[in-house]
């Protein structure tokens, strides 16, 4: 009970905090989940301080002094107290969560939680980055410093001159030695990439000593936590899937190496993956938005007259998927016209961004 009484005492002071899209005011049981580094906990660092002092606890189970807290002390300790709003942060599930008015579970993996909504906290979108540039800037100039930067909230507040070095630390952040290191480093080089498990587990064991069994494991891990996404072929079976990290930006830290079309592809998946699409990729298009019976193809740049034509020449593939709209998304302006009942049009990649 002392613990708990230390924990108790803990007031959260109100943040200078850009506010996210998600919002936990709406549900009274609330699994947050999402990747590493994604703002889960300051998320409910400034849902705390607006709320008044003694009617919550916060307990996060990362913190190494905290040991031995069990249902039954918690939930006579919550009846003492008459705590309304429970926070268990990085909970590791060992119990069911006492019947609080307001809990919220924080956790990096999805979990099934009896009459919890489950809500997914991922690293900015752009117009949540466009929101923590200290100044109003162009969406293009916003655009430039976010290819650049990324999507991680803990780098894109620090000082743009830093943050190489802000991005390392993270880095460690994320994995728990030195083998997980080199595997997320081995995905980051190949995003936007095709590739199978089995040929990557191939290329990996050639340079650190791994078993295949520890291998999965870790990328299973890496799957659960948000951390990297498989994409899949679409209409066709294929061992070959496209590789994304969470965010675009990590090749850039771990390479010298220059890639702006597949950054570019990693940035517009990534804002489809935030909304909860459903993507593919096929042989024709670099992204395939079924439901919304959709292509999309990165573009950056193209000479003048050159995307009409492009587009052209992609309205047999789209039919012959099935699809009725076709997607540029270029540095360029915007049009749009339709070709055999099949909707073209290149936008840039901001006005894109906006429609989410």
């Amino acid at each position: 009970m002392q613990l708990l009484e230390l924990l108790y005492e803990r007031e959260f002071k109100k943040l200078s905090l850009f506010r996210r899209k998600l919002s936990l005011y709406k549900d009274d049981k609330v699994l947050l989940c999402g990747a590493k580094q994604s703002g889960k906990s300051f998320l409910v660092y400034d849902y705390l301080s607006n709320e008044a002092y003694g009617s919550y606890l916060y307990i996060d189970f990362s913190d190494f002094r905290i040991e031995g807290i069990s249902k039954k002390k918690l939930e006579k300790f919550i009846e003492q107290k008459n705590i309304t709003t429970l926070v268990l942060d990085n909970f590791d599930f060992s119990f069911t969560p006492p019947n609080v008015l307001k809990t919220i579970v924080v956790s990096t993996k999805k979990e099934f939680l009896e009459g919890f909504r489950t809500k997914v906290l991922f690293p900015l979108d752009f117009e949540e980055f466009m929101l923590f540039e200290k100044k109003f800037v162009s969406e293009q100039i916003s655009f430039n410093n976010f290819t650049l930067i990324g999507s991680y909230p803990f780098v894109a507040v620090g000082a743009k001159e830093e943050y190489e070095h802000r991005y390392r630390l993270l880095l460690k952040s994320l994995v728990s030695d030195e083998v997980e290191f080199f595997i997320l480093k081995t995905l980051a080089l190949k995003q936007a990439t095709k590739v199978s498990k089995l040929g990557l587990f191939k290329e990996i064991k050639e340079e650190i000593k791994i078993s295949k069994d520890r291998f999965y494991e870790v990328l299973d891990r890496f799957s659960d936590e948000f951390l990297v996404s498989f994409l899949e072929k679409y209409e066709k079976n294929s061992h070959s899937k496209k590789v994304f990290v969470i965010d675009f930006a990590t090749r850039g830290v771990l390479s010298y190496e220059k890639d702006f079309v597949k950054r570019l592809e990693s940035i517009v998946f990534l804002e489809l993956f935030k909304r909860e699409e459903k993507v593919f990729y096929s042989d024709s298009f670099d992204l395939v938005i079924p439901n919304k019976e959709q292509a999309i193809s990165i573009t950056p740049f193209l000479p003048d007259g050159m995307l009409k034509t492009k587009l052209n020449m992609m309205v047999v593939h789209a039919l012959r998927l099935g699809l009725k709209k076709i997607t540029l998304i270029t540095l360029e302006p915007s049009f749009s016209y339709t070709n055999a009942g099949v909707t073209c049009e290149a936008i840039p990649f901001w006005e894109f961004a906006s429609r989410g």
